[in-house]
């Protein structure tokens, strides 16, 4: 099994030790740059299963640099931020990061939200790769196939369809998915879940009125099935 690993992007000395001191307790194999710079990212052949980045100067200089990032590396990507308007956070979301946290967070809970994402999109002893139908899930790649045809799904698509993939014939509430995939409770206004699932069905030819595979439960949330089995 390959140990999880962490890229820690961070000029603060105390973030840098605190962190790799609780991620390493976790056995999380943990490295460290200073700035950003392309070169932080090693070979395609042994990425960083997440990188935190924490934003330099201003909140537009850490948005800009999560873009490049994410046009480089398809891994875990969180962003510590001096910046608490949540219009931001959410920016920083629709850009690409997969978690955001504000510098008035405490660093233990930094560090557990990143084992959380660890756990669950990490690899893990067995393999993980689902398959259903012409559908296949591949968590440790981040990869969707259907019919064998690679699927370019963004890293907020992916994170929703192996979330409900894995929980197949199972009817998930909003509040859960965002409890367990934002750290946060729904607040009823937000459709960026359902944005993300439209976006995932039409990428996957998943069509709403005869849903092989994400079906929506009215009042409620979704649930993934597998209508070819």
């Amino acid at each position: 099994m390959d140990q999880t690993s962490v890229l820690l992007i961070t000029g603060s000395a105390h973030l840098h030790s605190t962190l790799k001191r609780l991620l390493e307790r976790e056995h999380v194999l943990f490295r460290h740059a200073g700035q950003w710079d392309e070169r932080c990212l090693p070979s395609e052949a042994a990425p960083p299963h997440m990188i935190v980045l924490e934003c330099p100067g201003s909140g537009v200089d850490g948005l800009s640099i999560c873009q490049e990032i994410r046009s480089r590396y398809s891994g875990l990507l969180g962003l510590v931020a001096d910046d608490e308007d949540e219009r931001f956070h959410i920016l920083a979301l629709d850009l690409g990061a997969d978690a955001t946290f504000s510098k008035t967070t405490g660093t233990p809970l930094v560090a557990a939200r990143i084992r959380a994402l660890l756990r669950r999109f990490a690899p893990s002893t067995s393999p993980r790769v689902l398959t259903f139908g012409r559908l296949t899930v591949d968590a440790n790649h981040r990869d969707v196939y259907v019919s064998g045809q690679a699927v370019n799904l963004t890293s907020h698509e992916f994170q929703v369809i192996w979330y409900l993939a894995c929980k197949p014939g199972c009817v998930v509430s909003r509040d859960e998915i965002y409890r367990d995939l934002r750290n946060a409770a729904y607040n009823e206004y937000d459709r960026s879940i359902d944005v993300y699932v439209s976006r995932i069905r039409q990428k996957i030819g998943d069509l709403p009125s005869s849903s092989s595979y994400l079906k929506t439960v009215r009042g409620i949330g979704y649930q993934f099935v597998d209508a070819e089995k």
